[in-house]
């Protein structure tokens, strides 16, 4: 039983964490870009959509740019997630490759992304309140004196923890990218 909840509890830091320098990468890409990083399929679908235009190219290759992000971000605390972990009891036996290329980060963030919209759908299924765990929810959330807020948070950070560890330290999306010859180096 201690090994679940050790287990639970590391998955939450490391859901925490990503959420944390997603949400610092949206920050600073908003600021100084003036578009944030939003990993959406809203903005992939609109891409390709307009694709002929220049705002169609824009927002495709932005998304493509915040999936890398995503994806470095995920495989960078994947890869040092013993030294933020509380329960150090849990063995790591992640599969992580040597090196990292582009491809590699997008199709990691791309499926962590599927996975995350996947359990956004249906969370708003079972409560329209977990729809959205995001840090300006929250953010508005406590500023309005609504505590209950980061119960949706708490849980949508430890179920992006357990993703992001499978997905990651897998190693199964390194073996499809070397098995169809789109992961050279």
């Amino acid at each position: 039983m201690n090994r679940i909840i050790g287990k639970t509890i590391n998955r939450f830091v490391v859901g925490l964490s990503i959420t944390l320098f997603w949400g610092l990468a949206f920050g600073i890409s908003a600021w100084v870009l003036k578009i944030p990083f939003t990993g959406s399929f809203a903005d992939l679908y609109v891409g390709l959509s307009n694709i002929a235009s220049i705002q169609g190219l824009a927002l495709t290759s932005f998304w493509i740019l915040s999936m890398v992000v995503l994806g470095f971000i995920s495989y960078w605390i994947v890869k040092n997630r013993r030294h933020i972990e509380p329960y150090k009891a849990e063995r790591d036996n992640d599969d992580l490759p040597n090196h990292v290329t582009i491809l590699y980060l997008v199709l990691v963030a791309t499926t962590i992304s599927v996975a995350l919209f996947l359990v956004n759908t249906l969370a708003s299924v079972v409560d329209q309140s977990m729809a959205s765990a995001s840090l300006k929810t929250v953010y508005d959330g406590l500023m309005a004196g609504n505590i209950l807020v980061l119960i949706p948070f708490f849980v949508f950070s430890t179920i992006l923890g357990f993703i992001v560890v499978a997905v990651v330290g897998s190693g199964k999306i390194q073996k499809i990218a070397e098995d169809t010859g789109l992961n050279k180096a």
